[in-house]
């Protein structure tokens, strides 16, 4: 599966190639101008999400999804064959995850038209990505996110070593564990936008400058 986008909106729409256009020109929404960043960039971002600013019952700012674009992993699955068991294990999870993901979409829209499912396998990564829906984060919670939003400074963790370096944040935790081999948080006036790829994609600041003069 490539190409999801989940948006907050009643509606998702449906994953189109955009025209070479200045974000900074022209006026996008938020989805697009996610989809925009993903597919300008030379490197493979597996997804995009911008984590936005709300306040609890107490007061409280905290970071919830606002938007999201998945493009896709990147990289051919070259598992073939296997035994009779793997495979009808893996063939279990995957009907698991496609039911999930159309409660999901039911959900959102109201009646499942729009079927963010099709005949692929849901990938970790893709998992990942859509089980993020769920999450939230808080400037003292220990999270990259919620450090990043606590800082204002830009969390850039690329390569096995520096993930270690967070071993204690579930949010990197689990994006190592499904597939993610870099992941970047940046923030912004009004949420932290994260970047996540399969592939390792060394530091990037006229991105991470790109993204701040964008969301701000």
């Amino acid at each position: 599966m490539e190409q999801l986008l989940v948006s907050s909106s009643p509606m998702a729409a449906a994953s189109l190639p955009l025209p070479p256009v200045d974000v900074n020109q022209v006026p996008l929404d938020l989805q697009q101008m996610l989809q925009y960043v993903v597919k300008s960039q030379p490197e493979w971002w597996a997804y995009a999400i911008f984590w936005q600013t709300s306040t609890d019952d107490e007061g409280k700012n905290f970071l919830a999804w606002g938007d999201g674009y998945f493009q896709g992993d990147g990289v051919v699955n070259s598992n073939k064959g296997g035994s009779s068991s793997s495979s009808s294990l893996k063939s279990q999870a995957q009907s698991e995850r496609k039911k999930v993901i159309k409660g999901i979409q039911a959900l959102m829209d109201g009646n499942g038209d729009t079927d963010l499912v099709d005949d692929g396998d849901v990938t970790d990564t893709e998992w990942f990505y859509v089980m993020s829906l769920a999450r939230s984060f808080s400037a003292g919670d220990g999270s990259v996110t919620g450090k990043a939003f606590g800082s204002d400074d830009f969390l850039w963790i690329t390569g096995p070593a520096q993930f270690q370096l967070h071993y204690s944040c579930e949010r990197a935790k689990e994006a190592q564990i499904h597939g993610i081999q870099t992941l970047v948080c940046i923030p912004t006036s009004n949420g932290v936008f994260e970047l996540g790829s399969t592939q390792l994609i060394k530091q990037n600041l006229s991105l991470v400058q790109q993204m701040t003069m964008t969301i701000n």
